[in-house]
């Protein structure tokens, strides 16, 4: 398995359900993200993932497609730099190599032993409860935040994420 798999799954997660606690309480961007969000039963997003390795600070910029329909279906495609596709529904998940020529089939239970990952994945996320979020300001019309979580994990350790203050959807 490639050791970014788990990483970029966590990451997904992230970017797509973004409620948190926030440091500053008085400030309501999470519960109006919260809101947004618990109202959506599918979506589809391109992005742009940079990941960095803690030890070696080594770098990796991919890009691709996400889908997501509650509960528990996604499909993340990568195109560049190397093509895979990572399909998971509620008892499997595939991935699939095509340099390679390889697809794996895991359980999603031996897969994920991340709590914040189940509950993305049965569509019951709520990192109210896993996440604390610093509000960074604002940055070029985005409300910039911090998310730190709660028990950390080796791929998810911390991140970053940009809200439209207009539409509480992600915008980075």
């Amino acid at each position: 398995m490639r050791n970014f798999l788990t990483t970029l799954i966590l990451t997904a997660a992230v970017l797509m359900v973004p409620m948190a606690r926030i440091v500053d309480a008085d400030h309501p961007v999470a519960d109006r993200v919260q809101k947004r969000y618990d109202s959506l039963k599918s979506f589809q997003a391109s992005f742009e993932q940079e990941l960095t390795n803690a030890q070696t600070g080594e770098q990796q910029h991919r890009k691709g497609t996400i889908w997501f329909r509650q509960p528990s279906l996604l499909r993340w495609e990568t195109g560049d730099p190397d093509r895979e596709l990572l399909v998971v529904g509620p008892e499997y998940v595939w991935d699939y190599f095509e340099d390679e020529g390889l697809a794996i089939k895991y359980r999603v239970s031996q897969l994920f032993n991340s709590k914040t990952m189940i509950r993305f994945l049965s569509g019951k996320a709520n990192l109210k409860e896993d996440f604390e979020i610093e509000n960074q300001g604002d940055d070029n019309g985005l409300t910039k935040l911090k998310l730190v979580p709660l028990e950390p994990e080796p791929g998810l350790v911390l991140a970053y994420i940009w809200v439209d203050p207009e539409t509480n959807f992600f915008r980075r």
